[in-house]
Parts: structure tokens; sequence; C-alpha cells
């Protein structure tokens, strides 16, 4: 089975919008390695909003993240670009 008919087979199996939205950004990511497709994955995961709104309720505070690895990278670039969103509206 070729990759566009897999990916396709995958896609159409998916219950709700929310996984569909994850997965089509993966994609794309994958694609691409633009790291906004990346961003959009993440920021689609609870814990991940909380911690956007827990640093966007804590500005002046610093934020630690401790052993996270590629993972802290990911929250990092995912916070700063929420937050550079944020303030260029």
């Amino acid at each position: 089975m070729d990759y566009f008919k897999t990916t396709r087979k995958v896609y159409n199996r998916l219950m709700d919008e929310r996984s569909r939205k994850i997965y089509s950004n993966r994609i794309m990511y994958n694609l691409t390695k633009d790291d906004s497709f990346l961003c959009e994955m993440v920021s689609e995961y609870k814990p991940m909003c909380a911690l956007i709104d827990f640093t966007e309720r804590n500005k002046k505070k610093p934020l630690y993240i401790f052993g996270a690895g590629e993972w802290g990278e990911m929250i990092v670039k995912v916070i700063k670009e929420h937050l550079c969103k944020q303030y260029t509206r």
C-alpha cells in the first residue's frame, strides 16, 4: 500500500475533528519540516493548553522545564510562538 493511500485510510478512521487536525498537522510537518505545523499539533494537546494558560497568567515569573529533552524544546517553542502571536494581534 502506498504512503498516500495509507495516510488517507488512517485519516478517515479518526473519530473526531480534533484528532484529524492533529494528524493533518503531523503529516504537513513531516512533508515540509515547517515548525508552525508542529506547534499547531502540540497546541491541540490539552495539557499543553493548560501550560500556555499558566504561562500567560504568570508572565513575569520564570518558567523552568526540567528533564524534558526534545519535548522540552518543543514546549518552549510552542509557548514562545503562542505568546508572540498574542502580542502581535
